[in-house]
């Protein structure tokens, strides 16, 4: 009996330091991976200093799909091109109705006549943009329930480290950032800044909060030109 409860005793401190062991492997893992990472994006690497890192599981969710993920940043162009079309074709609206004289002269006819093309230019991009952007969105909707209604599977590690580094200027900064590594921690499958990843996860929750049909309406409804 005594025999016994040397060799329990054993076994639970001798399990006890391999999990231990196995932790500490996989958090210095972790961090040599999160700055191989960093290395390419901070300016000022040597300054780079881990500040707090929080280590979770990561499982399968449409808010750490690369997938979703490239949706999302193939949106950032069509976006900026459409709020700078927009800005010109109400420019040119003005123009068009500045130039509108009722004794017009040659010089004001053409004035209005470049003012016609540049908004009729300006609503062709928006109409392109739009078109591009609601084709991405339905992409991503579909990605997102695709995602939603499969099996929650683990993947790897889900990470959020704070930092401290330095600027271009010298300055002391910290970042947030998210990543994801698979289990043998050999690859980063997800990185995004905290602020984008909490955008990320608001506009997703928005997309989800959408029953199919509704949104295929409304997405079809959708003219940015009425809203000018």
């Amino acid at each position: 009996m005594k025999f016994y409860v040397i060799m329990k005793k054993f076994f639970l401190i001798f399990i006890t330091i391999i999990l231990l062991a196995s932790c500490e492997n996989r958090d210095e893992k972790i961090q040599n991976a999160v700055s191989q990472e960093l290395k390419g994006v901070l300016y000022d690497f040597e300054s780079y200093e881990p500040i707090k890192t929080k280590i979770d599981s990561a499982f399968s969710s449409p808010y750490i799909d690369p997938e979703v993920k490239a949706l999302m940043y193939s949106m950032t162009k069509p976006m900026q091109e459409l709020e700078n079309a927009k800005q010109e074709y109400k420019n040119a609206l003005s123009s068009v109705a500045l130039w509108d004289m009722p004794y017009s002269s040659s010089y004001s006819r053409q004035q209005r006549k470049d003012a016609i093309a540049k908004r009729d230019a300006a609503k062709l991009t928006i109409e392109n943009n739009q078109a591009q952007l609601i084709s991405v969105i339905k992409a991503l909707y579909t990605r997102i329930k695709e995602d939603e209604t499969s099996d929650d599977k683990f993947i790897g590690w889900f990470v959020t480290q704070r930092y401290r580094c330095k600027t271009g200027g010298g300055y002391p900064s910290f970042g947030d950032d998210v990543f994801v590594f698979n289990k043998d921690i050999t690859e980063c499958i997800f990185y995004m800044s905290c602020e984008e990843y909490d955008t990320l996860r608001n506009f997703v929750n928005q997309l989800l909060s959408i029953p199919e049909d509704e949104f295929l309406k409304k997405i079809e409804d959708v003219n940015l030109l009425d809203s000018l």
